[in-house]
């Protein structure tokens, strides 16, 4: 962040990110956005495995169950990782934001609504979950404009669980 005058908030933010992205074509980079869908004891396997790509591959083949399956999820997941990257990337990376989080489990809301402070998704047409309302609180950050958390909510728990459980049993959640 670059300022001419360190008394106001204006000034040019510069990120350094992969010449590939908002792609993730690196197994560290695979690996690494599979946190959401993995436990800390599998993810810390994972990650100790000395040939990462394959690690990362068994772990889509397991999931899966078999090789067309794993492929389906694979797309599924990291077209969601590289759009979170490509809408809500400010500060970080936009898969490891909340609404990078929600979209990658989630998929693309229903409806988004938009005001000065906050940010709406609904889903209302996913199978197998009742309607799902998130809601994003603006934060007040110096960097970027386009940086939003989660208002957690205890509802927000147990769908959260049984979406990732979808994942693990080899389904896409919101496939549409």
């Amino acid at each position: 962040f670059i300022q001419n005058d360190t008394n106001t908030l204006s000034g040019c933010t510069v990120m350094c990110f992969d010449n590939e992205f908002p792609k993730v074509t690196r197994a560290q980079q695979l690996l690494e956005a599979t946190r959401y869908i993995t436990t800390r004891k599998e993810y810390e396997r994972l990650k100790a495995m000395p040939d990462r790509k394959k690690a990362i591959d068994q772990f889509w083949l397991e999931t899966g169950g078999n090789y067309d399956r794993a492929r389906t999820l694979i797309r599924a997941y990291y077209n969601r990782v590289q759009d979170a990257n490509r809408l809500y990337t400010s500060y970080l990376e936009g898969w490891k934001s909340d609404r990078g989080m929600i979209h990658i489990i989630f998929g693309q809301p229903q409806s988004i609504y938009r005001d000065e402070e906050t940010e709406q998704w609904t889903y209302n047409a996913v199978v197998g979950f009742p309607e799902l309302l998130f809601v994003f609180r603006k934060m007040n950050n110096p960097f970027t404009t386009n940086d939003y958390s989660l208002i957690r909510q205890p509802v927000y728990e147990n769908v959260w669980f049984q979406a990732v459980d979808q994942w693990r049993q080899g389904r896409v959640v919101n496939d549409n």
